[in-house]
C-alpha cells in the first residue's frame, strides 16, 4: 500500500459491526461511523498482509447485542458451508446457530458481546455432521443435533 486508508461502514453499505484483525482476535472493537477502520500503509504493506473481519452486531433485545464471529480456526470464519442457519429469537432472548462439518470435528466458535467482551466455545460436530449453538446474553453453549 502506498497510503493509509480510513474505511467507514457506510462505504461498505452497512451500519455497524464487530471488527477484528486475523492475528489479534482479542482486540475487537465496534466498527461504526464514529469508529472507522484505519489501515496504516506502513503496517499493511506488500510484505505484510493485513486481514480484517467484520461481523454484524445483532440487537436481539434492547439489553442484548451480540456478533457471531464464527469458527476462529478458518480463514473465512463465517461461511454458508459451515453455518447453515442463524435464527435471532428476541422472544427467547437468544440466537440459535446451526453448523455442519466433518463428524466429530471440533469448531472453536467465537461470539462478541459489545457490552463486555468476546467469548470462545469449543463445539463439536456430531456423527451426522451437524451441531447447534445457543447464544444468550451471558453464555454460548453447543449441543450436538441428533
Amino acid at each position: 500500500m502506498k497510503q493509509d486508508y480510513i474505511i467507514h461502514p457506510s462505504m461498505l453499505g452497512i451500519k455497524s459491526g464487530a471488527l477484528w484483525y486475523k492475528t489479534g482476535a482479542h482486540d475487537m472493537t465496534v466498527f461504526d461511523q464514529s469508529h472507522p477502520l484505519y489501515i496504516d500503509a506502513d503496517t499493511c504493506s506488500q510484505s505484510n498482509v493485513c486481514v480484517y473481519y467484520i461481523s454484524p452486531i445483532w440487537q436481539v433485545r434492547p439489553d442484548f447485542k451480540v456478533a457471531l464471529m464464527g469458527d476462529f480456526n478458518k480463514w473465512a470464519p463465517v461461511s454458508r458451508q459451515r453455518f447453515t442457519s442463524i435464527v435471532i429469537d428476541p422472544t427467547e432472548n437468544q440466537v440459535r446457530v446451526t453448523y455442519q462439518g466433518v463428524p466429530n470435528e471440533e469448531i472453536y466458535l467465537m461470539t462478541y458481546y459489545p457490552s463486555w467482551s468476546e467469548r470462545g466455545q469449543a463445539c463439536f460436530v456430531n456423527e451426522n455432521g451437524t451441531g447447534w449453538a445457543i447464544i444468550t446474553p451471558t453464555i454460548s453453549t453447543c449441543t450436538e443435533i441428533d
